[in-house]
């Protein structure tokens, strides 16, 4: 004879709860692909930091000095700057009509007798040079 079995379903939990709400998977499969959003996001911008490009990373190495057209860092002035071994003409206006320079950081910028960074050159730093001569056409910074 067959015997008649019978069995009791435990009490449901909160977890079971919580499975069995309905709604409760279009909740989960909504917010998966808006997560999983952010995080390709993340890696992105992360990847990109780390793998940034040498213009990207030349401009991390850059440096300024300040230039004076009279001696002892008096009379107009302006800023220069540039990137890590770049050499740039100072332009007309500077041309020739730089007589003191320093730099205001720990960078060393070279200064050149010529527009291409070629002829006599001195290197400036903080303590900079108060007295030069009417010659300086291009710059370079060096470290």
């Amino acid at each position: 004879m067959e015997q008649e079995r019978s069995f009791t379903m435990s009490q449901p939990t909160h977890v079971d709860s919580a499975r069995r709400v309905p709604g409760a998977k279009i909740l989960r499969r909504a917010t998966r692909p808006r997560f999983l959003g952010i995080i390709a996001a993340a890696a992105v911008l992360l990847t990109s930091a780390l793998a940034a490009s040498p213009a990207q990373a030349s401009a991390l190495a850059s440096g300024t000095f300040h230039a004076f057209s009279s001696t002892d860092w008096q009379g107009p002035d302006r800023y220069f700057s540039g990137n890590l071994g770049e050499c740039h003409y100072v332009g007309a206006n500077w041309n020739d009509r730089i007589r003191s320079a320093r730099t205001e950081n720990s960078h060393t910028v070279e200064l050149w007798d010529n527009a291409n960074c070629t002829g006599g050159a001195i290197v400036i730093d903080r303590s900079g040079y108060h007295a030069i001569g009417a010659w300086v056409s291009a710059y370079k910074v060096v470290s």
